[in-house]
């Protein structure tokens, strides 16, 4: 056997190596695709579970800060009072305290003839206004309490909202993050497997020229 057979036998062994080396590259390409499909695949599901799960905390927050936005925007001083004015008068506490005293007052000049006198109505009105005065401050204050505690409440449920909007965004970011880190890992892929017919070229060259 001569030089020249040799290198022709050598050649074809390099050929059979090449298209082994060639084969095992696409094969291992395609199974790295395949794991960066099916890694998309579950990063896609799990972030689509943790988004539906903080979307209702979502639209809760929404709808209480819109409500609260609402009140706040238009509570003045002047309506505020107005409004406590209007709840007062009708309050069962002051309707109860009122027709108590007043049927006192009644029952009283009743029994002296005077019913329906000057004086008496008088009375009514005296006992009415004082009524009023006493029980307006401490119903203010606690109208104020209930108020602003509904408003805290509504400002804390909007906080909650917050927070789902804070963790979807922080999905959203970790999303993109590991779609980009796919996508470039899928990219090396492409580019090694592209690469693969090239590098065996080399080394069966270098087989070749090391038997010169």
């Amino acid at each position: 056997m001569g030089l020249l057979d040799t290198a022709v036998n050598l050649g074809s062994l390099g050929t059979i190596d090449s298209v082994g080396d060639l084969t095992g590259a696409n094969q291992a390409a395609d199974a790295m695709t395949q794991a960066n499909q099916d890694s998309i695949a579950a990063l896609t599901d799990m972030y689509n579970q943790s988004v539906e799960l903080n979307q209702p905390f979502l639209d809760l927050g929404l709808r209480n800060l819109q409500t609260l936005e609402g009140e706040v925007g238009a509570l003045t001083p002047e309506g505020r009072l107005q409004q406590i004015q209007d709840s007062f008068q009708t309050s069962p506490g002051f309707q109860n305290s009122l027709t108590l005293g007043r049927d006192t007052i009644e029952a009283g000049a009743a029994g002296g003839g005077n019913l329906f006198s000057g004086n008496t109505l008088k009375d009514l009105e005296t006992f009415r206004t004082d009524l009023a005065n006493r029980e307006f401050g401490n119903y203010t204050n606690q109208f104020n309490q209930i108020e602003d505690s509904r408003l805290n409440r509504l400002a804390a449920l909007g906080g909650v909202g917050q927070t789902a909007a804070g963790t979807i965004t922080g999905l959203n970011q970790g999303q993109g993050e590991n779609l980009s880190q796919t996508a470039l890992n899928q990219g090396q892929i492409g580019a090694s497997q592209a690469m693969a017919p090239f590098n065996t070229l080399l080394q069966v060259g270098g087989v070749a020229g090391s038997f010169y």
